[in-house]
């Protein structure tokens, strides 16, 4: 997920997800940024002028690894119950 037009207030984002995905794996990678933009636009994640990232306002250290970073802990904890929603309720088919 990419911000285009501001990392300080964004509100134009563009996601590029590899099409050779399974449906399912496709849908829960969507899912997944889709959190992701939710988070920019609400600010839970944000980014400060000098680059560094922040969750719920507090510095994330820079050298906190991926699968530690909280925004990423957020986006894995949501990603599956999205994708099957959007399956129960009709929105999308994977079959």
């Amino acid at each position: 997920m990419l911000c285009l037009d501001s990392a300080t207030r964004p509100r134009f984002f563009e996601i590029q997800i590899h099409n050779g995905l399974s449906k399912w794996d496709y849908l829960v990678t969507l899912a997944h940024e889709m959190v992701h933009v939710k988070q920019r636009v609400k600010g839970e994640w944000g980014q400060k002028r000098d680059g560094s990232s922040t969750w719920h306002k507090q510095i994330v250290s820079p050298f906190t690894k991926y699968w530690d970073e909280p925004w990423e802990i957020d986006a894995r904890a949501w990603e599956r119950y999205i994708a099957n929603r959007a399956i129960y309720e009709g929105v999308v088919t994977i079959e």
